[in-house]
């Protein structure tokens, strides 16, 4: 197996998963949206207790499957690996998290940025599918 480059800088880690946080919000907002929940006060609480809930997951949970506990764990790199024929050591570092990370407490700030600060715009959120440009 080759090596992978695993970095684990906080302040990058946190501006990506913030990133990704806002991409998260903004995704589950328009899918509340799209299901007749109108009314914004309760999609920004449902929001926020889903974030919490998740990040409780991500730092501090475990997955069960075939009778074994996994982590889960998000990284992020800056090329996409496309399937399982690429080599790892291909999509360059990844971005870890540090124990000084925690998931839960920034996807609730996530919630009140896009909310109080960005007004529900997703056009503010700058993410997309592989085809997109940024």
């Amino acid at each position: 197996m080759e090596p992978v480059d695993i970095r684990r800088d906080t302040e990058t880690y946190c501006n990506l998963m913030n990133a990704y946080l806002m991409a998260q919000v903004a995704e589950l907002d328009a899918t509340l949206q799209q299901n007749g929940i109108d009314d914004e006060g309760i999609r920004k609480s449902i929001c926020a207790q889903f974030g919490m809930s998740m990040g409780q997951v991500l730092d501090m949970g475990w997955i069960g499957v075939d009778n074994q506990r996994f982590h889960p764990l998000l990284m992020f790199s800056e090329k996409y690996l496309d399937d399982a024929s690429t080599p790892i050591g291909e999509i360059g570092p990844l971005e870890g998290p540090t124990r000084e990370d925690d998931f839960h407490a920034m996807a609730v700030e996530a919630v009140s940025t896009f909310y109080d600060d960005l007004q529900g715009d997703l056009s503010q959120v700058p993410y997309g599918a592989l085809d997109e440009e940024l």
